[in-house]
This record gives structure tokens, sequence and C-alpha cells, in this order.
């Protein structure tokens, strides 16, 4: 390994990644991650999971973060009414979706752990369920239990997730998320930074991204990216968003040759997602950003041109990024990025065995061989 590359990777939040008892993670030990790192591997080998569990690690289990994969991941419908009781002892357990083997609460089964050894911050965050008693006399005086003890006494109160790390815990009541949700605390605006983009959109609220990038003076930062797709776009607005009819802000651009700005929403899935990922690429300065299916809605002839720019503000803006990809496009764009830029990217593949899940590593080295000879790696 070149040393130079320890050394680089040595200043970044995650240069590897431990995590156990997680989802489909027995015990994975992923050697190193990049500044930028691009995850492949078949379907259900736990490439979204690699994101989450660097989600929750970022933001140290805070509840926001938890409960946003869970209504991502588990089922959990937002706001319903019905799944406000969605767990129950008989093994509706919602929270078991994120622990290995989804266990019930009668089961024997151990903590999440997610680690990483950065010298400057290193972190470990457990976490694991226990039962909230309520005492005899009042429901408002509670006290935590072994789980064994419920199933042999039938305990009255209810499961909670305990998450810790060094200097902080976290105790989520599971039986009531919909009651939860509404009180849940404010996110800590001291943790990293950490801004995820999905599949399918972001998981924030671009008006809100674009007005901090507009705060920055950073317009043409995002018109120089949407040029990827449409060379032809001489500006971005933001318009909506000021009353009851135009309740949220949507994007408009105005191209070279017309009088009008258009609606991006009308104008194809490239310039939506190359938008969608450069407003979040620039909020994440100092932090992480996590986008799941890099490839969506860009064709595989921009791809190279926006993995560039997104090379280049991840080393301007110090910001680590890890992407999944199903795409050789990706794949092929990527290390054609990456050679420009050395000792920068990682390529992490998964594979499956048995009941375990398997990285590999790949250097920028190791990618141009795999391109060349076309080395199949998804």
């Amino acid at each position: 390994m070149n040393r130079r590359v320890l050394l680089s990777n040595s200043q970044l939040a995650f240069p590897d990644l431990a995590v156990q008892g997680f989802r489909r993670f027995r015990d994975l030990k992923i050697s190193e991650l990049g500044r930028v790192t691009l995850i492949t591997g078949k379907n259900n080998t736990g490439k979204s999971s690699i994101l989450e569990a660097l989600r929750i690690g970022a933001r140290k289990a805070e509840p926001a973060a938890v409960f946003d994969i869970l209504g991502t991941r588990a089922g959990y419908r937002r706001g319903s009414k019905e799944d406000a009781h969605s767990l129950d002892f008989d093994g509706d357990f919602l929270f078991s979706d994120l622990f290995h083997g989804f266990p019930t609460l009668d089961d024997e089964f151990g903590p999440i752990v997610i680690k990483t050894s950065n010298p400057k911050d290193p972190m470990e965050l457990s976490m694991h369920v226990e039962w909230m008693a309520f005492t005899e006399d009042s429901q408002s005086t509670m006290e935590f239990v072994d789980r064994n003890r419920v199933v042999r006494e039938e305990i009255p109160g209810g499961p909670v997730l305990v998450a810790r790390t060094k200097t902080d815990k976290f105790v989520v009541r599971l039986g009531n998320l919909h009651s939860f949700r509404n009180h849940m605390p404010r996110p800590d605006s001291n943790r990293m930074t950490c801004k995820f983009v999905k599949a399918n959109g972001a998981s924030e609220s671009l008006g809100r991204m674009w007005d901090r990038a507009v705060l920055r003076d950073e317009e043409e930062e995002v018109v120089r990216a949407l040029r990827v797709i449409e060379p032809n776009i001489a500006a971005v607005r933001m318009l909506g968003g000021d009353d009851r009819y135009r309740p949220a802000k949507t994007p408009y651009i105005r191209v070279e040759g017309l009088s009008r700005y258009v609606s991006i929403l009308s104008s194809g899935d490239g310039l939506n997602r190359m938008f969608t990922l450069i407003l979040a690429l620039l909020d994440a300065r100092g932090g992480l950003l996590l986008i799941d299916e890099f490839e969506n809605g860009l064709h595989y002839t921009v791809q190279r041109e926006a993995w560039r720019i997104i090379f280049q503000l991840a080393e301007c803006h110090n910001i680590q990024i890890v992407a999944t990809t199903h795409s050789w496009d990706a794949v092929a764009a990527f290390q054609a990025a990456a050679a420009e830029t050395p000792e920068v990217g990682v390529l992490l593949r998964l594979t499956r065995k048995g009941s375990d899940v398997i990285p590999t590593v790949f250097t920028e080295e190791d990618l141009q061989v795999i391109t060349k000879r076309r080395i199949e790696v998804r």
C-alpha cells in the first residue's frame, strides 16, 4: 500500500470501518476507505447498509438519523396513526430490521457495533435493546430491566433502543414511533455534517440546500455541474415556497437562446440527478456525503465528468464521499476520474460467502487493470 495513501486517509473521518451485528453484517471489517469510495456488489450484499452504518456512525446514533433509516427501509409510514403501535410482544419488532438476523424480543442477540480507527477522533458506537419497565405505582417512573425477565415475568412497559458512544447516550422508546417522531430531539448541529442522496432523490429539502449555496456564492458552481448534462445552461433559480399555493421551492434553469426560465423537473432525469448531487456535495463540506446508486439518471457519456467534479470538490472542501453502484459504466468512469487525482479513489467490492459479507478493496492501480481487462467487479 502506498504510504502517501495511508497518510492521506488518516485525515478522513472514516479511514476504515468495522460493523458488527447490523443488518446483513455479522462481523464486517473494511480495511480502507478513500476520500472517494465506490461500492459495488450483487443485490443483497449490503451496499446500502454500509451507507446506513456510516450515517449512524457520523451522527453518533442521533435519533433523527436512526428514525429516517427506519422510515426508508423498515416500512414505517411517517405520520400514519395505524403504525403508531407497530411493535407488539409477539415479534412484530420493527427495530429488529436493524439487527443481524432480524431477531424478536425473546431471541438472544448481541448489540450493533460501528467503529473506525481515526487516529484524531476514534469512534465506537453500540446499540442494543432493553426493556423499560413501569413501576407499580406510576407509569411516569420507569427503570431498565433485563429483556429475558420480560419473557418470564410479563413485566409491563416497552422496549427501548439504547445507543452509546464515548460521550453520548440516546434512549428511543420503540412501542410508539408515531409519538416519538412528534417529540424527536432536534439534530445536534455540532455533529459531523452528513448528507445522504437516495437512489431517487435527496433526503433533505433542495430549497434549503440551495439557499445555503446562494449564501456561500456558489451558484456558478451549481451551473458548472449542470452543464455536464446541458452545456447551454446560463443560470439557475429556485422559485416558489412563498405562499400556500407554492409551498415548496422548485428549481428552474435558463438555457441560452430561450428568453424564460423552465423547470428542471420537466428537463429530464439527468439534470434532476445532477442538481441534487451538486447541492448535496456543496452542503457536505468538511463532512461526509453518501450517494446510493450514483448512476441513476446519468447517461454513461456524462458520468466521467460528473465523477471529475466530485473528486475535485471532495478535495477542495475536505469531503469524504462513499457511493454505491450496479453499473459497469459507473465503475469505468470512476476509474478514469480517479486516475487524474492520485491517492483519492478506492473501489470496494462486496461478495457473499455463506451468511457473511466479504469486502475486497481495490486501489487505483488495481482499477486500471480491472477496467482495461473488463474484469467483473459488480
